[in-house]
């Protein structure tokens, strides 16, 4: 697709989000950087992630920025490991460059993405559009995606097959290591435990019988987990920590 192909206010918006890119210092700036292209590309739900890369396969834990994806979403994706079964990864990692959900799923038409994108709908991701980029050591996704098939065509797609190397530099560029985001130690033994027993779906209550406190500890345990990890909820928390590794599975 040509630069005059574009419309002219997605050309300057576009040309606005590589400059915001090249000057960015911090995540943060990232971050507000991909919601003012959400307004270009659309959909409902955005997420970055980038990670070590080993021939056509992730290594290590990834380091997400997640924008609007469903936290609940992330924490299925963590807990089952869908990341061994899901097309739009798998096929990033192989090809790169830029994709439409629809076109990739007619790749991977097996049992396992069939019972991976009914999963994903479960979650209002029913279509999307993603682009990545790898420089041999590190490879990158890109993620919109929502419930309107609408919202992504071939022109979607090539806005993101200019702005994704883009993103993927300059989040080398803040310094990104793959050490830096191994498994740390957050959460303090007891915190780690009581988050352990609430993604097994306990209660406070029951968990304060399973470990010998009072309801009052474990809820006060889980408020100052969710501070520690910035979430939301508890369940928010719960995917976090699977995404960062320091609960198990």
């Amino acid at each position: 697709m040509k630069i005059k192909e574009f419309r002219k206010k997605d050309l300057v918006d576009l040309l606005c989000v590589i400059n915001e890119l090249t000057i960015s210092k911090t995540e943060d700036d990232l971050k507000k950087t991909l919601i003012s292209l959400q307004d270009t590309v659309g959909g409902d739900y955005l997420i970055f992630g980038i990670g070590q890369s080993r021939g056509f396969e992730l290594v290590g834990t990834p380091k997400i920025i997640n924008v609007s994806y469903p936290w609940d979403w992330l924490g299925v994706y963590a807990e089952k490991q869908l990341y061994y079964t899901d097309p739009i990864v798998a096929h990033n990692f192989k090809y790169q460059g830029t994709q439409l959900w629809k076109d990739t799923y007619r790749l991977f038409n097996s049992k396992e993405t069939k019972k991976f994108v009914s999963s994903a709908e479960d979650f209002g991701l029913y279509h999307g559009v993603s682009g990545g980029t790898s420089n041999g050591e590190l490879t990158s996704i890109l993620t919109f995606a929502g419930k309107e098939q609408s919202w992504f065509t071939k022109y979607q797609k090539n806005i993101l097959s200019i702005v994704s190397p883009h993103l993927h530099e300059a989040m080398v560029r803040l310094n990104y290591n793959p050490e830096a985001i191994t498994p740390k130690k957050r959460l303090s033994d007891r915190e780690s435990e009581i988050l352990q027993w609430a993604k097994e779906g306990k209660t406070n209550w029951e968990i304060s019988v399973i470990l010998g406190l009072s309801q009052r500890a474990v809820k006060f345990h889980m408020q100052k987990i969710e501070r520690k990890l910035n979430a939301r909820n508890k369940s928010h928390a719960i995917a976090v920590a699977l995404l960062e590794k320091l609960i198990e599975l």
